[in-house]
């Protein structure tokens, strides 16, 4: 999976910063969360 920069601000002005953080730090908060719950899982097997 590679990493890719989010770049949606700048290619689309008519978005708020504000907005695109909020969807970013959502999506970052999900995915350490999922991270955490397969890790518990992998520790009670």
């Amino acid at each position: 999976m590679g990493c890719r920069v989010p770049t949606g601000a700048a290619n689309h002005p008519n978005w708020s910063n504000s907005v695109l953080d909020i969807l970013y730090a959502a999506l970052i908060v999900a995915a350490f969360a999922l991270v955490a719950l397969v890790a518990k899982g992998v520790e009670k097997l």
